[in-house]
């Protein structure tokens, strides 16, 4: 359990770490945050995790797992005290917990974050790589917009880079949507009145992101460090954990094209300093050991070239 503390109270969070975060580690210089999907196996993504920092060799020497399980009520009894547990599928999107406190799923990354900002225990500490595969890419790919715990890590000269991997949906920034060939169009509502809503859109989104406009998040999220890591075979319109509801069918048909759209789509609208990229990995359908042990993501992972 690791304590977190925010506006909306305090909880604790379920986080597998490979060294305590509350004392000196002197040797870490970079840290690697792996997010599991939906169905809350940490520890599967935690031997992803492992077998990619195995992978990195020398390169990834000095690095730190830290593992965040964000479970929800069917997964533990609900008169457990203190353990933070949301809703089915809620810590996706940022919701806030339904036990212990109201905190956002987005606060639990924010927490991790500013310990590993502390300089007494994580001297050396260059880099932070927060990586989410499926529903966790869902989650990050909405933190990384929205997140302000790259605030306490850029007060200390600590880089964050994302990598967001094979998500069902992005978080757009106003009312265009893919309209096929490359083009974008204001999205017609007729039939799908929820398309724009939080997690797609801006509407109706969870009390963690406030209410600054969109483009003011625009603004800070098109100059942070983003990959995007898509499979080339993850394009099954009918996989059984595709987000397949009318929100995330307007922004298309697979995984892989709405990867894509949504990075052309951000592409069009880069402003001084954008420095996002996209990533293929070539043959690998939905698996987040495919796609983390692929010699393209340890590339961006641990700042390599192979």
């Amino acid at each position: 359990r690791s304590h977190v503390d925010s506006s909306a109270g305090d909880g604790d969070a379920a986080i597998w770490r490979s060294a305590p975060l509350n004392a000196a580690r002197p040797e870490v210089t970079r840290t690697l945050i792996m997010i599991h999907g939906e169905e809350r196996d940490a520890d599967v993504y935690r031997s992803v995790a492992q077998k990619a920092i195995a992978l990195g060799g020398d390169v990834a020497r000095g690095t730190l797992l830290v593992v965040p399980q964000f479970l929800e009520t069917q997964d533990v009894a609900t008169n457990e005290a203190g353990l933070l547990l949301w809703e089915r599928g809620g810590w996706i999107g940022g919701s806030p917990a339904v036990h212990a406190a109201p905190i956002s799923s987005f606060s639990v990354l924010d927490a991790i974050l500013e310990r590993l900002s502390d300089r007494t225990n994580f001297p050396a500490l260059r880099q932070i790589v927060i990586a989410g595969h499926s529903a966790g890419g869902q989650l990050l790919a909405r933190y990384a917009v929205v997140g302000t715990g790259e605030r306490a890590t850029r007060e200390h000269g600590i880089a964050i880079r994302y990598l967001i991997a094979n998500a069902s949906s992005y978080l757009y920034f106003d009312s265009d949507r893919p309209a096929g060939d490359g083009a974008f169009a204001p999205y017609s509502s007729k039939g799908c009145p929820g398309f724009n809503r939080w997690k797609y859109g801006f509407d109706g989104r969870p009390q963690y992101v406030g209410d600054a406009a969109p483009a003011t998040f625009e603004a800070t999220f098109l100059r942070r460090d983003v990959v995007y890591l898509i499979g080339t075979k993850d394009t099954d319109p009918n996989q059984v954990a595709l987000d397949q509801t009318c929100p995330a069918e307007a922004q298309g048909p697979s995984r892989y094209v709405r990867a894509h759209d949504y990075f052309a789509y951000l592409e069009r609208r880069q402003a001084d300093g954008f420095r996002q990229r996209i990533v293929d990995v070539p043959d690998v359908a939905h698996s987040a050991r495919g796609i983390y042990t692929a010699s393209q993501s340890l590339a961006v992972m641990f700042e390599r070239h192979m």
